[in-house]
C-alpha cells in the first residue's frame, strides 16, 4: 500500500460524507421553504456531484483491488 492511498480513501470518504450533509441540509432547506432559487440549484448540484465524484472514486479502487484478489486467489 503506497503511503498517500490512505489519505487519499480518507479524502475521499470525508468529501462524500460532507457533500452527503450537505445535501440533507438543503433538502430540509427546500421543505421549508419550496422556493427555489439559483443558490439552492448550484449547491444541490454541486453536492450531488461532490459525491458522486467521491464515492465513485472509491467504488473504483476498491472494486479493482476485490477483483484482482479474487483473480489471483488470496483472500
Amino acid at each position: 500500500m503506497a503511503r498517500s492511498e490512505p489519505i487519499h480513501t480518507y479524502m475521499c470518504i470525508g468529501t462524500a460524507i460532507l457533500c452527503f450533509v450537505g445535501v440533507v441540509l438543503i433538502g430540509i432547506n427546500l421543505l421549508t421553504d419550496p422556493e427555489m432559487n439559483r443558490g439552492d440549484i448550484g449547491g444541490l448540484i454541486g453536492a450531488l456531484g461532490g459525491f458522486y465524484l467521491a464515492t465513485s472514486s472509491l467504488w473504483t479502487r476498491y472494486a479493482r483491488r476485490f477483483v484482482a484478489d479474487a483473480l489471483i486467489g488470496r483472500k
